[in-house]
């Protein structure tokens, strides 16, 4: 996956677009964002329902956002 445009915008709290591609896909993500907090809000995989975490992140996103452990049991 590539990030397709990063744009810096400074604000106190609001809501950040992010844009995946993956061989052609692309998918906008919004979370609430929170100026010097990050995100406030955790984007969960679309199968199981868990949080996407280091540990656990985004594997692909061409049927929906999917994590490493759906991918890996549902290929």
């Amino acid at each position: 996956m590539t990030p397709l445009t990063v744009t810096r915008v400074e604000y106190e709290r609001g809501e950040m677009d992010i844009e995946l591609a993956e061989e052609g896909v692309i998918r906008t993500v919004t979370v609430g964002y929170g100026s010097g907090i990050g995100p406030t809000e955790n984007v969960r995989c679309s199968l199981c329902d868990r949080e996407f975490t280091a540990e656990n992140p985004i594997q692909t996103i061409k049927d929906s956002l999917r994590c490493r452990r759906c991918t890996s049991s549902n290929p």
